[in-house]
């Protein structure tokens, strides 16, 4: 069993074999795609703060500490910020909240929900979808 910010720590890490077999765990073990969904953006959204605080010249320890980001996950959230810009999880934030929408019947979207999570789990991974995301 894995939890959804066991998930997420996998896909900043970018170990994308793994992040699959979480999200495929989450799935079938009845997880809601929208609890997902926003724990993915919960994150982006810290993400772009420390970013653009990063690109302000403030040191990252500094920020890690600002943002609580404990030492057992600043690994993960430093690969994630060397693997991506601020933008570019402006950008994950505007399609998570499309996806939500999607998942709530709101919005039609091009596949389910599940899929547009397994695309957004591979573009933070770094591996280009073309959905959009790999900036």
């Amino acid at each position: 069993r894995f939890s959804v910010y066991q998930f997420v720590d996998s896909c900043l890490q970018g170990v994308f074999q793994r992040a699959l077999r979480m999200l495929t765990t989450l799935r079938h073990d009845g997880t809601e795609p929208v609890l997902v969904i926003w724990v993915l953006a919960r994150e982006a959204r810290q993400l772009v703060e420390m970013a653009a605080q990063i690109d302000d010249g403030q040191t990252r320890q500094i920020v890690f500490q600002r943002h609580q980001v404990w030492s057992t996950r600043s690994a993960c959230v430093g690969a994630a910020l060397e693997r991506h810009t601020g933008t570019y999880w402006c950008h994950l934030l505007k399609h998570l909240a499309d996806v939500d929408q999607g998942a709530k019947g709101r919005r039609a979207t091009v596949g389910s929900p599940w899929e547009q999570l397994e695309r957004v789990a591979l573009s933070i991974c770094g591996i280009n979808t073309g959905s959009g995301l790999s900036l």
